[in-house]
């Protein structure tokens, strides 16, 4: 699945299916993020396995962006869009159609 956000001058893609350890990798850190103040961070770092073609000019490298040293606040804005999409995208795995 394909997702852009032009006002962040971001994209990336996801997949339509990913393996039982990729799913369970990132459901165990979403169940670690409800009880502390972290929750961007750990899912960032929860997906950036599955995410591909990614393009950003903000965050060239997804896989390199240092959150402590990083003082951008559209770094911050591009996270947290990409992990609300990431979210509703992983719920999506797991519903189940109807016939």
């Amino acid at each position: 699945m394909e997702y852009k956000n032009d006002a962040l001058e971001v994209s990336f893609s996801l997949p339509d299916a990913i393996t039982v350890r990729q799913q369970l990798n990132i459901k165990s850190r979403m169940v670690m993020m409800f009880d502390i103040d972290d929750y961007y961070m750990i899912f960032w770092n929860s997906l950036l396995p599955v995410i591909e073609n990614w393009k950003c000019k903000t965050i060239p490298d997804p896989k390199e962006l240092d959150m402590n040293e990083s003082t951008d606040p559209k770094v911050a804005r591009i996270v947290v869009w990409v992990c609300t999409e990431a979210n509703r995208w992983f719920t999506g795995l797991e519903s189940v159609e109807k016939n």
